[in-house]
């Protein structure tokens, strides 16, 4: 007799395998979007206790873009490329940021 208990349960894993990573790749490009969006933001109204949000978003996209290519290694050419763009455009607009800020200050 076939068991189909053990069929069904690889199923599910599977199943659950597919739903976690897709899961993580969705926050990944929730959180860096987020980044961009809050570092366009931080151009517009830079403060000082913003930039500590601006960093941390940043580091969590890169931690969660380094798992998804631990994960799937095949993919490490195009994620490298987006990810080198996205830490570019986030650079950018932190640093364009902080600059905006400095000059505020310094002519208070």
């Amino acid at each position: 007799l076939h068991n189909t208990n053990n069929h069904s349960f690889l199923l599910l894993y599977y199943r659950n395998s597919w739903y976690n990573a897709f899961m993580l790749v969705l926050l990944h490009i929730m959180i860096a979007v987020g980044s961009v969006l809050y570092a366009t933001l931080l151009l517009l109204k830079p403060s000082v206790k913003s930039f500590g949000l601006a960093y941390g978003l940043v580091g969590l996209t890169l931690l969660s873009g380094s798992y998804l290519v631990w994960l799937e290694p095949a993919y490490m050419v195009s994620a490298c490329a987006s990810g080198l763009l996205y830490l570019g455009i986030v650079s950018v607009l932190i640093a364009a940021a902080r600059h905006r800020r400095a000059n505020r200050v310094s002519l208070i």
